[in-house]
């Protein structure tokens, strides 16, 4: 199925409003093959969650379980990413604990956490899908080799996320072979402005974190200029991760989404702060660019 009909098939479907619903099954992929990976039984990460979080989770798993075997990772992750469509848009989700450990929200995503909570759910959906499966996945996709182990095991920049989760086989980094180009990331943000930073008030953990900037920027990345997105954008499919790059001295990324296809048109399916919520983009991906000096780019990477 041409991704123009799958993408006409998820808008047209789903029906979902403030974050209500459940995923209806997406189209099976004839192309992929069903994974045979597992999420062993291990004990659940130390976590936070509410009962009603839980449940919602617990409930887009449950629905999943009617799809197709052979349903590729991508289609699951924008199915998923659908599905919470109208979630509210909350900031700084991550922050504020006593002590490192997993935030599992529902009621409320940042960009991140809702890329994160759509490839996890895909994740879990595919090996294990309950809820400790659930927090594996959360937490094998948020912290450095799956481990947490404090504040700096937390995979604070996203070109960091891109490598560790893609070296551990979650994905794939594809941004050269659509056409990227090297990207000059030089790190340095959190430990140049460590009083946006509560915990970085510990000099071990700026110590820490100062050591990962050093291997971030030590590292090769690709990424496609924005005025060359809308020549490049058609090897890009449903379901893959896009990483806006940023000209911000010492960032890496501004903002990430789930690319989505409408009509002929590539847009942004992500958790926006200037509407509130998680939202497909209005405009097209590419005109969504061009109207944020501060945006220079995209990466893009392929769910596995």
């Amino acid at each position: 199925m041409k991704k123009t009909l799958f993408s006409a098939w998820l808008l047209a479907s789903l029906s979902f409003a403030c974050g209500q619903g459940q995923p209806s099954a997406p189209a099976a992929d004839t192309l992929a093959a069903a994974s045979t990976d597992t999420l062993a039984p291990a004990p659940s990460p130390e976590h936070f969650c509410s009962l009603e979080d839980r449940a919602k989770i617990e409930s887009l798993l449950d629905s999943a379980q009617a799809w197709p075997d052979t349903t590729s990772p991508g289609r699951r992750v924008a199915s998923f990413g659908m599905a919470l469509l109208a979630t509210p848009y909350i900031p700084h989700t991550l922050e504020g604990q006593p002590s490192e450990r997993l935030v599992v929200r529902a009621d409320g995503l940042d960009c991140v956490t809702f890329l994160e909570s759509a490839l996890a759910l895909s994740m879990a959906s595919r090996r294990r899908p309950d809820f400790d499966g659930y927090l594996q996945a959360l937490a094998a996709l948020r912290y450095r080799d799956g481990l947490i182990d404090g504040y700096p095991s937390r995979l604070h920049y996203f070109t960091d996320w891109l490598h560790d989760n893609a070296r551990r086989g979650h994905l794939r980094d594809i941004t050269a072979e659509l056409g990227g180009q090297p990207y000059p990331n030089r790190v340095d943000f959190m430990s140049q402005h460590p009083g946006s930073y509560e915990a970085l008030a510990d000099t071990a953990n700026l110590r820490r974190v100062q050591e990962v900037e050093r291997a971030i920027s030590a590292r090769s990345y690709h990424y496609i200029p924005k005025d060359s997105v809308r020549a490049l954008e058609a090897g890009i499919r449903d379901g893959d991760l896009v990483i806006i790059t940023t000209n911000v001295p010492g960032l890496d990324a501004s903002h990430v989404g789930l690319a989505l296809w409408k009509g002929p048109r590539l847009h942004l399916l992500h958790a926006s702060d200037a509407s509130g919520c998680v939202e497909l983009s209005a405009k097209p991906l590419h005109e969504l660019l061009a109207g944020y000096r501060i945006q220079t780019g995209i990466m893009v990477a392929r769910p596995l």
